[in-house]
């Protein structure tokens, strides 16, 4: 059944030195409990990455947690990474992964790759913050 919503999610994130930069998705939706799966439509703009290695490498894949370990990396990603997020072979983004303060440090964890990170933008260094929004057009 088609759903009689057309959603799009837009994703805003902050660096240390308080530069800023976006993503805009179309077609977005998240499946029911317990996967919450991420489906991504057309990336309508592509400010961070303009590849599939930014938060478009999430697409499609289930929302993994320490306790909830449904990444395909043969690892629990979320026990390295030390968030919950949609792993893949784990992340090139972790939104949900340590924050430093200041903001701008490399985290300790996974080489830097456990860290608040968005890695297409700016590599290793920890993001200030980050945004995920998302809007029905009907």
């Amino acid at each position: 059944m088609a759903s009689k919503y057309e959603s799009e999610l837009r994703l805003n994130v902050v660096a240390a030195d308080n530069s800023h930069v976006y993503e805009v998705f179309q077609n977005f939706s998240l499946s029911k409990y317990p996967n919450f799966t991420l489906h991504l439509g057309s990336q309508t703009v592509e400010q961070i990455s303009g590849n599939t290695y930014g938060f478009l490498y999430c697409n499609g894949y289930d929302f993994s947690t320490f306790d909830h370990d449904v990444d395909t990396s043969g690892s629990n990603c979320g026990q390295l990474y030390h968030g919950g997020w949609w792993y893949w072979s784990c992340a090139q983004t972790n939104l949900n992964g340590e924050y430093l303060s200041p903001p701008g440090a490399i985290s300790t964890h996974i080489d830097g790759m456990g860290g608040f990170i968005y890695y297409a933008w700016k590599r290793l260094a920890t993001l200030k913050s980050s945004q995920i929004m998302f809007r029905k057009h009907t």
